[in-house]
């Protein structure tokens, strides 16, 4: 989570004469002292919890929570006249990477050992909350991480032992009396490093099960010799497997969470009581069947109900049904709670790449063909790649029409990644790359209804499976994740891999967090419609590639590039729209966040939190919730705005404030939107108070399926708060929330709640 300070400089003389140098001096200051307080914080955890808590120093600086520590600790340090620069001569000399790597080499020996202090544990943890705290667990919530504003406050409480020798201490003596003084400085906010040990420690579990089933833990390495701990998570991954085996997806996370606060409110409930069978109960309760695609899926309306109603109260049977409630809670709190402490925003738009539900009316064709009905409901898409062969100029060497050995099929999405890695340059810009795989993607879904013979789009058993040339005759594929390998020339096949047997590299693969895959992501699912809703056969070649890149460096977005690109020329084909499908992400998780995206941006959090809505003298952090979210999917419309420089809901708001986009009480005016975004068109609004679940379910998928942007009041009768509407798929709602890290909207907020649907349109 971002810290936004101001800037300030104290200018003197001699900043006058040399301002850059001056510059260069503070920024190494402040880096050196930020350094000197995370070298001071590892030497007292050494001190006061041997080995292990100078691992969890190590391990929690990689988090969001232990940077924003020592940078407060750095910032401490150079507010002592003549430190910020000894700091400096200290981290120049090498002598703190010196104290840092001598740390290192303390082990429990030396000083009585922090894992001889836990009871007799033989834990050999790389990060282990074990050798951390002996202590019962404090409230879930009021144990986490603590925030800027506690830094100053003192505690009592610490979770760490207080056992040790000065030898121990040794390392960090040969730094010197700075370093003591620093030390001093450290121990007063000690409380942070404190509270934040036991926020790992809470959190402990979810880090191991993120651990082996490979999801994202902010850089935390993870190992125990605990064996029923081990024993636990190996069960869930286990169960999760079976149930991926029948194409059902289950959270591990999740179980975790459940058990987690089941324990945390009764200690009798240990690892080992969590047999499969118990696991087996946390699944069920989360699942929901649908009949129509006979297949089951996460409910999270339903998985609250059972852990009320069933599952609470088989572990605790004294509690009343407020206590139980509020157990419910914390199971959702836990997991939100430990993506802010890891740093990982599930709405950011990241290297995964999802499915998509492809809803076909049909497609336009070009050349005299026109609207071709094709009434097509695809899941499960897969490419399958077929040769042209070697071209001769008669029968392209005998191979045409035959599927390529050695491939695989290829999810759909991921296809179109690799189409548009091959068949772009690199360097080229976001919004260029951006209309090549919505390009892409239309073209290949077209390409079987006007061409036939060996190209089909089919089902076969429970795929659908595309079949395509991968080759100029069609399209070029280079697999993301292996790279591939081609002969030059008209036709010439391009081959997965890049150890082909006498064949020339053509590209390498793709970084996991390369930049390509979060436009595949942002992209996923977008076809260009022309204005009767069929699917626009965008063929293109490198004269369509090159009027995208000069498009975009004239500022337009992908979906302007597209819709001028495919209205004009000799590719006149009458698109109207970029139409997204239904689509979620995989269960493959990203391996980089994407910060500053706008599907992470908060009303809360951020340089635009003190703005004011118009003469009302509230801010965006008090009352700003539906213009985030009109933002948000401003934003993600990709339309051009009236708005200088960036674009993000303070300069949005700060733009309708001279615009009519506020009345005197704050209220947001939609006139004022489309005075910002002359191309983004308030629509109407439905009131859905009163409606049931499914009837709130079919209006917002129907509003969807028009193309509009839709944001959504979540709160109803209860208060107000509005969110940014992404997609419907069986039964569930998808959103970006302002005020939360939760996507899924029913399971956040209780859908009984939801009072209006807002909705915009482009043109």
């Amino acid at each position: 989570m971002g810290s936004y300070h101001s800037k300030r400089n104290n200018i003197n003389n001699d900043d006058l004469e040399a301002p850059l140098e001056s510059s260069a001096t503070d920024a190494t200051k402040k880096e050196a002292s930020t350094k000197l307080a995370s070298t001071a914080a590892k030497g007292a955890a050494t001190y006061f919890g041997g080995p292990a808590a100078s691992k969890t120093v190590d391990a929690l600086a990689n988090t969001n929570a232990g940077k924003e520590v020592f940078n407060k600790g750095g910032e401490a340090i150079n507010k002592i006249p003549g430190m910020g620069m000894a700091a400096k001569k200290l981290d120049d000399s090498g002598i703190l990477d010196n104290a840092d790597k001598a740390m290192n080499f303390v082990d429990g020996s030396s000083i009585g050992g922090a894992n001889k202090q836990t009871g007799g544990s033989s834990s050999n943890t790389e990060v282990s909350s074990s050798s951390l705290s002996n202590n019962k667990k404090s409230n879930l919530v009021e144990n986490l991480i603590s925030t800027g504003e506690e830094s100053g406050k003192e505690s009592s409480k610490s979770n760490i032992p207080l056992k040790g020798s000065l030898i121990a201490f040794s390392p960090v003596l040969m730094i010197g009396f700075p370093i003591l003084l620093v030390v001093a400085i450290i121990l007063l906010p000690f409380t942070l490093l404190s509270h934040w040990t036991s926020a790992f420690s809470e959190f402990e579990d979810a880090i191991g099960i993120s651990h082996e089933i490979g999801f994202f833990t902010g850089g935390i390495e993870y190992t125990t010799d605990d064996k029923n701990k081990l024993s636990f998570y190996k069960r869930v991954v286990k169960k999760v497997e079976e149930y991926k085996g029948d194409n059902i997806n289950v959270d591990a996370l999740k179980i975790v969470a459940t058990y987690h606060v089941i324990n945390h409110h009764n200690e009798k409930i240990k690892y080992n009581n969590m047999t499969d069978d118990k696991i087996n109960d946390i699944v069920v309760a989360m699942l929901e069947y649908n009949e129509e695609s006979d297949s089951y899926y996460y409910n999270g309306d339903k998985f609250r109900k059972e852990l009320t109603d069933n599952l609470f109260p088989h572990y605790f049977p004294k509690e009343d049904s407020e206590v139980i409630e509020k157990y419910v809670d914390e199971v959702f709190e836990y997991i939100d709670l430990y993506y802010d402490f890891i740093g990982y925003n599930p709405n950011s738009s990241c290297s995964a790449i999802g499915s998509c539900n492809y809803k076909i009316k049909g497609f336009y064709i070009h050349g005299g063909k026109g609207n071709v009905m094709k009434d097509m409901d695809i899941s499960n898409l897969k490419v399958r790649l077929m040769q042209t062969g070697i071209s001769d100029g008669h029968n392209y060497g005998g191979t045409f029409g035959l599927a390529m050995p050695g491939e695989e099929l290829i999810d759909f999405e991921k296809y179109v990644l690799g189409v548009a890695y091959a068949e772009v340059d690199t360097g080229v810009s976001d919004e260029a790359f951006k209309a090549q795989l919505v390009a892409a993607r239309s073209y290949a879904l077209a390409r079987a209804t006007d061409m036939g013979g060996f190209r089909s789009l089919k089902q076969e058993g429970d795929n659908w499976v595309l079949q395509i040339a991968n080759s100029t005759a069609d399209q070029v594929y280079c697999d993301p994740d292996k790279g591939c390998s081609t002969r030059q020339g008209q036709w010439q096949q391009v081959y997965s891999g890049t150890n082909v047997s006498g064949i020339p590299v053509h590209k390498y693969p793709l970084a996991a967090d390369a930049r390509a895959r979060t436009l595949a992501n942002e992209t996923m699912g977008e076809v260009i419609v022309n204005s009767q809703g069929y699917i626009v056969y965008a063929g293109f070649t490198n004269t369509e590639q090159k009027e995208f890149e000069r498009l975009a460096k004239s500022g337009m977005s992908y979906k302007e590039i597209l819709l001028t690109v495919y209205n004009s020329g000799k590719r006149n084909y009458g698109a109207r729209n970029i139409e997204k499908m239904s689509c979620n992400t995989t269960g493959d998780q990203c391996s980089q966040a994407v910060t500053g995206d706008y599907a992470s941006w908060k009303q809360y959090q951020g340089p635009w939190v003190s703005v004011k809505m118009g003469n009302s003298g509230k801010t965006i952090k008090q009352i700003g919730c539906l213009a985030t979210s009109i933002a948000m999917q401003v934003a993600r419309s990709g339309v051009s705005t009236n708005v200088e420089g960036e674009f993000n809901p303070g300069s949005f708001v700060e733009y309708m404030n001279t615009h009519g986009g506020f009345n005197n009480g704050g209220e947001l005016q939609y006139a004022g939107v489309t005075r910002t975004v002359p191309s983004f068109h308030y629509s109407g609004r439905v009131y859905v108070s009163g409606y049931t679940k499914d009837q709130k379910y079919n209006t917002l998928t129907d509003l969807l399926n028009k193309g509009y942007y839709v944001v959504a009041e979540v709160k109803g009768n209860t208060g107000q708060h509005w969110v940014a509407v992404v997609s419907t798929q069986n039964g569930e709602v998808t959103m970006m929330d302002p005020g939360s890290n939760f996507t899924s909207m029913w399971e956040k907020y209780n859908y009984k709640n939801t009072s209006t649907f807002t909705y915009f349109t482009l043109g």
